[in-house]
């Protein structure tokens, strides 16, 4: 085991060259002392990421947590054939020849 060499109680914004960073999201000027607006959205700081950067508008946890609780299954009403099981559920070796019609060339893309 090697410790690291960065520790939880290091200030790491001047380790890792982040004070250009810090002062320009600062919430006072460090010049005039003036106070800054805070923003309440991220969209500015990532327009110029590529890729869609719109800001869902849905918030898809919330509908799940305010949803209905889903229905139990239905129960099954007669016995499960057994042959059936077996029959979907082998698990048979694969042959010699390989999976008919699987291209091992494709795993190396």
């Amino acid at each position: 085991y090697t410790p690291p060499s960065v520790s939880a109680t290091d200030n790491l914004i001047p380790l890792f060259g982040l004070s250009t960073i810090q002062a320009s999201v600062a919430r006072t000027d460090p010049v005039t002392g003036a106070k800054r607006k805070l923003r309440k959205s991220y969209k500015g700081h990532i327009t110029d990421l590529p890729g869609k950067n719109e800001i869902p508008t849905e918030h898809y946890i919330l509908r799940l947590v305010h949803a209905p609780p889903p229905e139990p299954p239905v129960p099954i009403d007669r016995p499960i054939d057994q042959a059936l099981l077996e029959n979907v559920f082998s698990m048979d070796k694969t042959p010699e020849s390989g999976v008919a019609g699987f291209d091992v060339g494709v795993l190396g893309v």
